[in-house]
């Protein structure tokens, strides 16, 4: 939950392009090591500790982040724009919808209608937030192509990794099990 609010802090207190360029670029590079070295923690805190563990691990952390603010963060100027309600709720939409989809694939298959029809309601709830998007004053999302460029090539990302790494985390029983150990085989052509 740190994350989404970080990057917006980044991107509105930086105080021209190329700071926040460098800003995002450190943030996205201790993300990554953060998340390879959480890996690797987490795997050692489950192996020698237990997986409840790892669920405690995150109070010290936030308690830390509070602690850090009120010295690291300076206060933004207030704005008198109107938050795009709408924009929102359509991102929200879309974005529960596609996962939904994704979620349920392996289980129902990549061809069947829960899958289709909620990719095909992900990608018109899409739609609709674009054309909400370019009608609005003050656009939550697609303000700057750059961001949405990247936001199209990041989905794309974690979608085909998604397929081709979903059947190491499905399970043997249909729930949320043990999972299946090797994972199957699967080419992501």
């Amino acid at each position: 939950m740190e994350a989404p609010a970080s990057r917006a802090l980044l991107t509105t207190t930086a105080a021209d392009e190329a700071g926040r360029n460098q800003a995002l670029a450190r943030f996205s590079a201790v993300g990554i090591g953060g998340g390879a070295l959480g890996l690797l923690l987490g795997g050692a805190l489950t192996q020698y500790a237990s997986w409840r563990w790892t669920l405690l691990v995150n109070v010290p952390q936030g308690l830390g982040v509070l602690l850090a603010v009120p010295y690291t963060i300076s206060e933004t100027p207030r704005q008198r724009e109107r938050f795009d309600l709408a924009g929102a709720a359509l991102a929200v939409a879309a974005s529960v919808s596609v996962v939904w989809a994704l979620i349920g694939a392996p289980d129902n298959g990549w061809g069947s209608s829960r899958t289709l029809g909620g990719l095909a309601l992900g990608a018109l709830l899409l739609a609709a937030l674009v054309v909400t998007e370019r009608r609005t004053g003050v656009p939550l999302l697609l303000n700057d192509r750059g961001r949405v460029g990247a936001l199209i090539v990041t989905t794309a990302v974690f979608a085909a990794n998604s397929r081709c790494s979903s059947s190491a985390f499905s399970t043997s029983s249909g729930s949320w099990g043990s999972p299946r150990w090797p994972p199957e085989r699967r080419s992501c052509r």
